[in-house]
């Protein structure tokens, strides 16, 4: 009994290690703008590469310049109402 224990734990741990796996996978190869195949996933599911973690983030600086005109430009006509 114990030993079906084991081995449908470790068929557990190994298909949420594969589900993580394919998660890290198609979120690299969709930042990097590369093709979405079976086998680019299965490829880097099997690789040892290291994979960034997803919260791993670059955000691009924001010009808010065209924001701030429309709200100069919206103030004066509710300052008349």
């Amino acid at each position: 009994m114990r030993a079906d224990v084991r081995t449908i734990l470790q068929r557990l741990i190994a298909a949420r290690e594969t589900e993580a796996g394919v998660d890290d996978a198609l979120r690299v190869l969709l930042g990097n703008e590369e093709p979405l195949t079976a086998k680019a996933v299965e490829a880097m599911v099997r690789s040892a590469q290291e994979i960034p973690p997803a919260t791993d983030v670059v955000v691009a600086p924001v010009d808010l310049t065209s924001y701030d005109q429309l709200l100069s430009r919206a103030l004066p006509q509710e300052a008349g109402v």
